[in-house]
């Protein structure tokens, strides 16, 4: 076998959820044809008091079976077709667990919540890293029971140019389709060179004077999490602790009321 080719098949076979191990096995058995243990554990370098349970393993898996010839036992590898049927039970698996996921999660987070009172702080580079980002701070798999509430909107503050600037169209429609999809109502903070952005039923939308006022990152407060993105430096902070998020959030919410005052006069 070129190594080439042996490298593709192995780096496959991790791929779909074997075991380095479970790989020499198979593959020297699928090479040997029907064998002893001896002889798989020679080729594929295993040691034969480990071997059992690796084809053991293989075995429930679907990809090795076992002949008995008298009183020996012959191991073989099951036709490589049958790889198909193991990755097609493992993506069965995995959507019948979809459904149990969002109760999952709840319960793995109340298990981090109780692990200690210090707030949660991660970090996030790139343009995947910060989506990454944006769909765990809009997580809405616990129920909204009043969307119009202070805590259950997204309070946000803004430069509409540097966003413009720094971040590509096709990034922000990405983004602005995570938002949308969680049906969350927004308040918006934004400096902006000219114009005016508009306002709905989801979405108020508050100019500040960008000179007096410049927002050089974006802040966004939602529930219990705080998100922080530099444009420049496309890099973000999720932080996730009630008191900050329940501070910053009184805090845009003054700026905001500051700013209709302001924009008046």
């Amino acid at each position: 076998m070129a190594n080439n080719n042996k490298f593709m098949l192995e780096k496959y076979l991790l791929d779909i959820g074997l075991s380095d191990k479970e790989i020499a096995v198979y593959l020297s058995a699928l090479e040997l044809g029907e064998s002893s243990v001896l002889d798989i554990s020679k080729k594929s370098r295993v040691n034969r008091t480990t071997i059992y349970p690796i084809i053991d393993s293989l075995t429930k898996k679907g990809l090795m079976s076992l002949v008995q010839k008298g009183k020996k036992q012959y191991f073989f590898a099951e036709s490589p077709s049958k790889i198909k049927a193991f990755v097609d039970s493992k993506i069965n698996q995995l959507e019948a667990s979809k459904g149990s996921l969002p109760e999952l999660i709840k319960q793995l987070s109340a298990i981090e919540n109780r692990r200690s009172n210090k707030p949660i702080v991660r970090f996030y580079e790139g343009n995947e890293g910060i989506n990454s980002m944006l769909e765990e701070f809009l997580d809405t798999t616990e129920k909204i029971d009043n969307p119009d509430e202070d805590k259950n909107k997204i309070f946000i503050a803004y430069s509409r140019d540097l966003q413009e600037k720094t971040v590509s169209e096709e990034e922000r429609a990405y983004r602005r389709k995570i938002r949308n999809e969680s049906g969350v109502k927004a308040v918006y903070l934004y400096t902006k060179e000219s114009g005016e952005l508009p306002a709905d039923e989801s979405h108020i939308r508050i100019k500040v004077d960008k000179d007096k006022f410049p927002l050089q990152a974006h802040l966004a407060v939602f529930k219990d999490r705080i998100r922080m993105i530099s444009y420049t430096k496309n890099s973000a902070i999720l932080i996730v602790d009630p008191d900050f998020a329940e501070t910053l959030r009184s805090l845009l919410r003054l700026a905001g009321e500051g700013a209709k005052l302001y924009n008046k006069n």
